[in-house]
């Protein structure tokens, strides 16, 4: 969204299209004036969105398409060409490693890209030794966090899901999906909650595989000190919440198939070592008490955590 929103509009004209349905951040979008298109496609085989995306595109005539993921930088490159964009930039987020197909899709359609933007050098390299893809086309750009959103907010008030002001709580954000490991998650917690009457396991975010993760939390008897927050539009102000008092993060992700998994300050107060995992990125700062939940050896390692 902030690459979108911070171009000078004085030189650029953009536009959003989603493959999907509309989702929570559409109407932030049209709230900044940019035009949202939704081709409301279902499955990934819904060739009908992929026509009316040649068709949107035609009528845009968009100096340059950029996708982001492997479904809409499939679409992108295919209804990009058809519609004439002579400029089109993939974003790779992740290195798949569950799948051969997309792997072969992508390099069989990366002809049609003029760049890859990869958000890792460690999704670079994969990109280019697993999938094949031609290195003078992939550029890293990692994600940025602007500080400027963690500025003169106010921490949040977690009582809502029965956390006490001093609890210890472990934090995880992102997308509920088989690729994060969470399920690894809630089995360290069925660790290490007996051990730490004090301690609350916090899930931002929402996804495929929350049913799953539910029947998990009810089945282990932890519902009382494992949250899912869903999808929420306060995360700076969580994010200073479990700053204070208890900085930990808790990395679920499947290390052998991400492209990054990082415990950042995001106001940048402080130094970081950094390091590979497989395929990750990470970053931890010295004094925080971080662990990183490998899902073949741990989460036995969280007992003693």
């Amino acid at each position: 969204m902030q690459l979108v929103t911070r171009l000078d509009r004085a030189r650029w004209e953009p536009a959003l299209f989603c493959l999907a349905g509309r989702g929570v951040l559409a109407d932030e979008f049209t709230a900044a004036g940019i035009p949202v298109v939704c081709l409301g496609a279902r499955r990934w085989t819904n060739f009908g969105a992929l026509w009316r995306l040649v068709h949107q595109l035609r009528r845009f005539r968009p100096a340059i398409l950029q996708t982001f993921l492997f479904h809409a930088n499939l679409a992108g490159r295919i209804a990009g060409t058809l519609a004439g964009v002579r400029t089109i930039v993939s974003g790779i987020r992740v290195a798949e490693r569950r799948s051969s197909l997309p792997l072969w899709l992508d390099r069989w359609t990366n002809g049609l890209v003029t760049a890859n933007v990869c958000v890792s050098q460690a999704v670079a390299d994969f990109s280019i030794s697993r999938v094949g893809l031609s290195p003078p086309k992939i550029v890293v750009i990692p994600n940025g966090v602007d500080a400027a959103r963690f500025s003169n907010v106010r921490a949040a008030d977690l009582s809502f899901f029965g956390i006490s002001p001093g609890s210890q709580v472990l934090l995880t954000i992102g997308r509920l999906d088989s690729q994060k490991g969470l399920r690894d998650l809630i089995e360290a917690a069925a660790l290490v909650i007996p051990k730490h009457p004090h301690v609350h396991f916090l899930l931002v975010g929402e996804g495929p595989e929350r049913p799953a993760i539910e029947r998990s939390i009810r089945e282990k008897g932890l519902a009382e000190r494992v949250h899912l927050t869903g999808w929420r539009p306060d995360v700076p102000r969580i994010t200073l919440r479990w700053l204070r008092p208890c900085p930990v993060v808790a990395l679920g992700r499947d290390a052998q198939r991400h492209p990054r998994s990082d415990g950042r300050r995001p106001a940048g107060d402080c130094d970081t070592s950094r390091g590979h995992v497989g395929t990750d990125s990470l970053k931890v700062k010295p004094d925080c008490s971080s662990r990183q939940n490998h899902p073949r050896k741990s989460p036995w390692r969280w007992r003693n955590s």
